[in-house]
């Protein structure tokens, strides 16, 4: 998947909305997952605390967080 940490955007809303047109374009509209700003993230995992932590994946860590509609979600970062 391409990286997005170089691109720069006007706003927080026109980077949500290129990075999830060039998810459709991969996943030809078929991908359904919601893609987390960094500000939310924190949120859901206390500060990425590390009581939350749940192990290491093939990318990075991975987390235990709660989203608003109470659902717990594995993070990996």
């Amino acid at each position: 998947m391409a990286s997005f940490a170089n691109i720069s955007f006007k706003s927080d809303a026109s980077r949500k909305r290129y990075i999830a047109q060039e998810v459709a374009k991969m996943g030809k509209g078929n991908i359904t997952a919601k893609i987390f700003n960094y500000k939310e993230l924190c949120t859901a995992t206390k500060s990425f605390n590390p009581e939350n932590q749940l192990g290491e994946g093939g990318f990075g860590r991975v987390y235990k967080g709660k989203i608003e509609n109470p659902n717990q979600v594995p993070l990996e970062l």
